[in-house]
């Protein structure tokens, strides 16, 4: 998240454009699903249920990354993880254009 927000600013005082703010293009979410809460007692703090059981929020799997210059899709979470190869057998493809739409 930092690089991109570096490489905004970046192009923004490379284009003069001193009033603009690296927020006015780019946000950072994270996407999750929460269930609804059960009518059981949740359970204690010393209890073996993870922290998405007792709050009921889960992460939703992101496949797919896209803008008007990159596309990064796969089986693969999206992490280091799942993409150095010593652990899961998926795959991911990235491609991107190779001149800037925006620079004419």
């Amino acid at each position: 998240m930092q690089m991109m927000y570096d490489i905004i600013v970046k192009e923004l005082k490379y284009m003069n454009l001193e009033n603009a703010h690296p927020r006015d293009y780019m946000d950072f979410y994270c996407l999750g699903n929460r269930d609804e809460l059960q009518t059981e007692e949740i359970s204690s703090a010393d209890d073996s249920a993870t922290a998405s059981e007792k709050f009921r929020r889960f992460m939703i799997y992101v496949g797919m990354i896209v803008d008007d210059e990159y596309v990064l899709m796969g089986s693969a979470n999206i992490n280091q993880r799942s993409l150095d190869g010593s652990r899961d057998m998926e795959i991911a493809m990235d491609a991107r254009l190779s001149t800037s739409p925006h620079l004419g």
